[in-house]
Parts: C-alpha cells; sequence; structure tokens
C-alpha cells in the first residue's frame, strides 16, 4: 500500500497564486480608503435616520428610549460603532497580509500551510465583516427589520435627504469589496488545500513551484563520468594514468608553473673530450 503524504512546500498551480495577489492590490487600496472614510461616523448614523424617516428601520435614538425605561440599551451590529472601528482594523491587516505574502514569494517561502493560516484569519474577520454589515434591526417592536439594512436592499435614490445618495452608494461598495475579499480568501485556501493533497509533478523547479527543488535526478540530463586516457605505446608509469614524455621545454614551462609532478627526463649528450 503507497504511503501517503501530504505536500508542504510546493504549489500546483503558481502563476494563478501571483495573479490572485496582483488582483488582490487595488481591492486592499481600495477596503482600505472606503472604510477608512467610514470612520469614525461619516454616514452610519445619517443612514440610519435616513431609513427611520423612510419607515424602513428603527429611530438612531431608540436604544436611548430603551435605556430611559429601564430596559437593557442595545445597538444592532449594523449601526454601531464597534462595526465601523472593526472594518478600520481589518483593512488595516489586509495592507500588512498582503506584505507578508509578497515578502514570501520574493523569498520563495511561501508555503502551502502559510497561505491557509494568513487567509483563514482574514476570511474569519471578512465574514464577520460581511455578517455585520448585513445584519438586522430588531430592537423596536413596532418595526422589526429581518435582513440587510435599507441602503442595501433598495436603491440608492430613494434616501430622504439627498445629501445621503453618495453615502448609500459608498456604503455599497464597501459591502461589495468585502464580498471580494471573502471569495478571495476563500480561493486562495482551496488552492492552499488542493496543492497540499494533490502535490505537482516532481519535474517542476523552484520558480515554479516556492517549494525546494527535487533532489531526483533528472533522466534527460547528461551522464558525466572520468574516461581514463589510453596508454601511449612505449612509455609507463606506476601512477593510474601513464606520463607523456617531456622535453627540456617541458620542464621549463613545467617548472615556471610550479608543476612538482615527476616527468621523464632524456640525459644531455655526452661532451667531446678535448684534445691535448
Amino acid at each position: 500500500m503507497p504511503k501517503f503524504s501530504l505536500n508542504m512546500k510546493r504549489w500546483r498551480f503558481p502563476k494563478v497564486i501571483l495573479g490572485l495577489m496582483v488582483f488582490e492590490l487595488p481591492l486592499t487600496v481600495a477596503i482600505l480608503t472606503l472604510f477608512g472614510i467610514a470612520d469614525p461616523d461619516t454616514y452610519r448614523d445619517k443612514l440610519w435616520l435616513d431609513g427611520f424617516i423612510n419607515g424602513f428601520n428603527s429611530s438612531p435614538s431608540q436604544p436611548i428610549y430603551d435605556l430611559v425605561n429601564g430596559k437593557a440599551m442595545v445597538t444592532p451590529l449594523v449601526w454601531s460603532s464597534h462595526l465601523t472601528k472593526f472594518n478600520l482594523t481589518i483593512s488595516v491587516l489586509t495592507v500588512f497580509i498582503l506584505l507578508v505574502k509578497s515578502i514570501a514569494a520574493v523569498m520563495k517561502v511561501l508555503y502551502p500551510p502559510l497561505s491557509i493560516a494568513a487567509h483563514g484569519l482574514g476570511l474569519g474577520l471578512y465574514a464577520y465583516s460581511l455578517a455585520g454589515q448585513l445584519g438586522s434591526d430588531t430592537i423596536d417592536p413596532k418595526l422589526q427589520v429581518h435582513g440587510p439594512p435599507w441602503y442595501i436592499t433598495k436603491s440608492c435614490s430613494v434616501a430622504a435627504i439627498p445629501s445621503n445618495i453618495g453615502y448609500c452608494m459608498q456604503a455599497k461598495s464597501a459591502l461589495a469589496v468585502t464580498t471580494i475579499f471573502v471569495a478571495l480568501y476563500s480561493i486562495h485556501i482551496l488552492l492552499a488545500l488542493h496543492s497540499m493533497f494533490f502535490p505537482p509533478s516532481e519535474h517542476k523547479g523552484d520558480e515554479e513551484s516556492y517549494g525546494e527543488k527535487s533532489k531526483g535526478k533528472d533522466p534527460h540530463e547528461p551522464q558525466w563520468e572520468m574516461v581514463p586516457i589510453p596508454e601511449t605505446p612505449g612509455t609507463s608509469y606506476g601512477g593510474k594514468f601513464p606520463l607523456s614524455p617531456t622535453t627540456p621545454r617541458t620542464k621549463a614551462f613545467n617548472t615556471l608553473q610550479g608543476d612538482t609532478v615527476p616527468r621523464m627526463q632524456f640525459p644531455p649528450p655526452p661532451k667531446k673530450s678535448r684534445k691535448k
């Protein structure tokens, strides 16, 4: 039975991961801008009041009215300052996540488990933000709203105050980008899980999979081996390879190059004796 093991370092579709990161950059700028404009209370209470004037939701003074009458002061999450501050926080965290992923990709350490951890955190935060933006408003016993607020379900042209039309469109845009981030982070997690359970083929290198290069030998790589030099007839040497005979000129070059390997030498010709 073959042994099963999870792939922890190699991506199956690395080009798709890079494409998603490039696509994430303008979305990060957009979400940071939209949530930054909404903080601390640019249009939250204005849209709340506009909806009350049209009869779409409760009054902004309803929590205070409940407190005066001895009831718990409850503010719907969709109209709360908590959600506004939370959205601003996760928009800043999104910039940090993208920066960490970019550095990890350049250093080739953006492994699937790291991607799951980073995007799992982001997915949970954006899912909570999405649930808050689509939250219901049931604090008014006479006007129970089970579902998204009016600026999501209706056209912005129904606003009672004309100046709130632009704020309505900003709120719609923030919801749209939040939804895209939920989908984007989900895709990242699915791709990471797919790479872990279905790893890429072994012939892919580091530049394609962000992982360590396979230690197996490439069958197409040429094999290099030492081939011994055939012996020259008439020469022999006690070493593994025979040495070719040298000339005085070769000896001079070997001396200049510091060569200490023994070479075969020929004796000089005998000198003629002088006649007395």
